[in-house]
């Protein structure tokens, strides 16, 4: 029932199903998918390296904690395994303990990736995201299997493991916080423009080939509906998780904002008699803002 269910929402929501936007992994393109899947578990974590970062710096120094972290929550996994526990052999109980259902729920989720091959042409790397489900399970192994190896150390020993892994966590959660902080003016002009928009009387906002500006704000406001006209296909763009009905014009309402980048010329994106309906009354950012009092797109 979970799984009809399931099924059925991911057809409402999704603009394309399972059956049709994931193949099973090629034998040749085995050894490929399988290392994506592994330095997707890295990139899950910040744990990567994409260009040159000093070892000594602040910036080296998280990623370093972040990557011991995850090879800890990888031994942790492989160790459960060399001990997995078959149960009471008195009471015949062969039941699955939990660290051995959380193991296995890390296994199966990246088995899962691994034979559906979740990699856009072009791309090497996996859709790593999809591992979060198994990856917390994975770190809450981790600490079960700590509590289980405090038990051969002194008081001592453990207080100043502890301290350890305290301070580790807090480096990787305040370089986290850093890391959110040195992006944080890339995206706080949709929360700006999302207010903006509330200054005006619209029922939705279409976007001029800029899918980003309308995904942040499609997520930050929810009165207002947020498209996307792309002018190399000519139609209403349809991101991942939207209803099918978004890829027509009727689903934004009447009354709508068209925003495009500073200078564009909207005749050579678009037929004529959809760009005369446009009238430009005002300019925020770089954007030209346009309003039309009726849906013009199909």
């Amino acid at each position: 029932m979970t799984f009809v269910a399931g099924y059925l929402l991911h057809n409402k929501v999704y603009t394309a199903t399972s059956r049709t936007n994931m193949n099973l992994t090629n034998m040749g393109d085995f050894a490929d998918n399988f290392k994506a899947c592994v330095r997707g578990i890295f990139e899950l974590m910040g744990a990567i390296v994409i260009q040159d970062v000093p070892v000594m710096s602040v910036r080296g120094i998280i990623l370093c904690v972040k990557m011991i972290l995850v090879a800890a929550f990888l031994v942790a996994l492989f160790f459960n395994y060399i001990k997995f526990d078959k149960g009471d052999k008195k009471t015949k109980n062969t039941g699955l303990y939990l660290k051995n259902y959380l193991a296995f729920l890390f296994v199966w989720i990246f088995m899962v990736i691994f034979i559906a091959d979740m990699r856009f042409p072009g791309n090497p790397h996996t859709e790593y995201r999809y591992l979060l489900v198994g990856m917390i399970p994975l770190i809450m192994l981790f600490g079960i299997q700590l509590n289980s190896l405090s038990k051969l150390f002194n008081d001592f020993q453990k207080k100043v493991a502890y301290i350890v892994l305290l301070v580790a966590c807090f480096v990787v959660v305040g370089g986290n916080h850093q890391n959110v902080l040195d992006k944080w003016d890339r995206s706080t002009y949709a929360v700006e423009f999302t207010e903006y928009v509330e200054t005006l009387d619209v029922e939705s906002v279409i976007f001029l080939g800029d899918g980003d500006s309308q995904a942040m704000c499609r997520g930050i406001d929810n009165t207002h509906k947020y498209g996307c006209f792309m002018p190399e296909t000519q139609t209403l763009y349809m991101p991942i998780c939207s209803y099918y009905d978004s890829a027509y014009g009727s689903y934004y309402g009447g009354k709508h904002v068209l925003a495009a980048i500073e200078g564009t010329d909207l005749y050579q994106c678009m037929p004529a008699e959809i760009a005369s309906q446009y009238v430009k009354v005002d300019k925020f950012k770089w954007f030209d803002i346009y309003i039309s009092e009726v849906m013009v797109f199909p």
